[in-house]
């Protein structure tokens, strides 16, 4: 049974409401003209709020913040996956009683990607993922199956129209392409071999848009991606025949959270993320054909920022999920180390 998010949601803004009540408990009466003087120093300047802001949404995902012009930001991501699933199974050793049984299937999943990231402009930003995927499921038991390979690579852009600031949100476009460089499910054999990609090559399109609610920052995204049809397979099905083509649906996908800044050096974020999958149509020989049902799938993600230093940071993010369409969990581990061209 997928977990609910209202646990996780009360604990979230319970821990604000506790830093922000702990932050005042010690304040003490000072005379007007230091009190003056306090807040001259302490207040934030429009660099410092921005830079502020663009810590906590570099928490929640890399399309949510740009850089400076002239900036090279290398990026290790490590991301693990766990994924269950209940599996009915028939062992036919009398075809004339046959058994069956259910299968508690475990798959995990070890992603380790290298990102680039350049700013062209201040706001224009070129970027290029590499993942290598290792995956195992069931390992140590009968059945068992693994595979270590290269999973899809990808490049994009993003583009921020309009200055920040003022009394409209945030705004950034974005676009990417996926390509089918991973090992490919439609080209394998299912009852032994794993896949490390999708199959076929992916078009992105989306936005996301910000805006601060001091102490607090809000955001939000939706985009659209359009997978591409996948033809010239030969992989073998024993209850369809040959499968010759597949035609992936496209995907919706929509996010909305708030970010805090705990400190200078650490943030937290709350995000909701819900992908809605269309059906996809999959060809056989001899002119069979069969279509999946529309899914969708949905996780809730809580996330944090350490500064380590200026030019680097530790981002972890936790998603449980809310379907069964949905890993269990997934734990990610980000550090991004920015360069000055």
């Amino acid at each position: 049974m997928k977990k609910s998010p209202l646990f996780c949601a009360v604990l979230f803004f319970a821990l604000l409401f506790a830093l922000k009540a702990g932050a005042g408990e010690n304040d003490m009466p000072a005379p007007p003209d230091e009190l003056d003087e306090t807040r001259r120093v302490l207040a934030v300047t429009e660099e410092e709020r921005a830079a502020e802001e663009r810590e906590i949404l570099s928490a929640v995902g890399r399309r949510y913040a740009l850089l400076p012009k002239r900036t090279l930001e290398v990026e290790y991501n490590f991301r693990y996956t766990y994924y269950t699933v209940d599996v009915i199974r028939m062992v036919a050793d009398d075809p004339q009683a046959p058994d069956i049984f259910t299968r508690h299937e475990k798959q995990h999943t070890l992603r380790n990607t290298f990102t680039a990231d350049y700013a062209l402009l201040d706001n224009v930003t070129l970027s290029a993922a590499f993942p290598f995927v290792y995956r195992y499921e069931n390992v140590g038991v009968p059945g068992s199956r693994d595979v270590a390979d290269i999973g899809d690579i990808s490049c994009g852009v993003k583009w921020q129209p309009l200055q920040s600031g003022g009394r409209w949100p945030t705004v950034i476009l974005y676009g990417d392409v996926t390509t089918a460089s991973g090992i490919s499910p439609y080209e394998i054999d299912r009852e032994r071999e794993l896949a490390t990609g999708s199959g076929f090559m992916s078009y992105a399109a989306g936005a996301t848009i910000s805006k601060p609610f001091d102490p607090l920052v809000g955001f939000a995204s939706a985009n659209y991606t359009h997978n591409a049809n996948v033809s010239g397979l030969s992989q073998k099905y024993a209850e369809a025949g040959e499968l010759k083509k597949v035609r992936p649906g496209d995907s919706v996908g929509l996010g909305l959270g708030l970010g805090f800044a705990v400190s200078y050096n650490a943030s937290l974020t709350l995000q909701l993320s819900q992908v809605f999958s269309m059906a996809s149509t999959y060809y056989f020989d001899g002119g069979a054909k069969r279509r999946s049902a529309a899914d969708m799938s949905t996780s809730l993600g809580i996330g944090t920022s350490l500064r380590v230093n200026p030019k680097m940071a530790l981002l972890v993010n936790v998603s449980i999920g809310l379907t069964t369409s949905d890993p269990d969990y997934h734990v990610s581990f980000r550090l991004p180390v920015q360069f000055s061209l």
